[in-house]
């Protein structure tokens, strides 16, 4: 069941992560790649994750890499892939806001 509790499309990509993330120290995202933009669509709250749309090609780590940049730029978070760096779900450590 995909929940979107923070209605990110309707509202700036800068309110769509709740205040309460930047204190948690990691979360999950679940990544499809290829997108026409990279933006968070929602949260899934059956997996317990947040669900992304990449615009980058999941090849070479560029997918990977534009995840990162995203949440720098969007989010003023620095973050970094604890795991699955070649799987869909990712888990994200948050290191410090930007």
């Amino acid at each position: 069941m995909l929940r979107n509790p923070y209605a990110c499309t309707k509202l700036k990509q800068t309110e769509c992560i709740p205040g309460f993330l930047t204190f948690t120290s990691s979360f999950y995202v679940i990544v499809k790649t290829r997108s026409s933009k990279t933006e968070i669509i929602g949260f899934d709250a059956t997996q317990n994750a947040y669900r992304m749309n990449v615009h980058a090609p999941p090849e070479e780590g560029k997918a990977n890499r534009e995840i990162i940049r995203f949440f720098k730029k969007e989010h003023k978070l620095d973050v970094e892939i604890v795991s699955g760096f070649t799987s869909r779900r990712k888990l994200l450590k948050i290191l410090s806001k930007a």
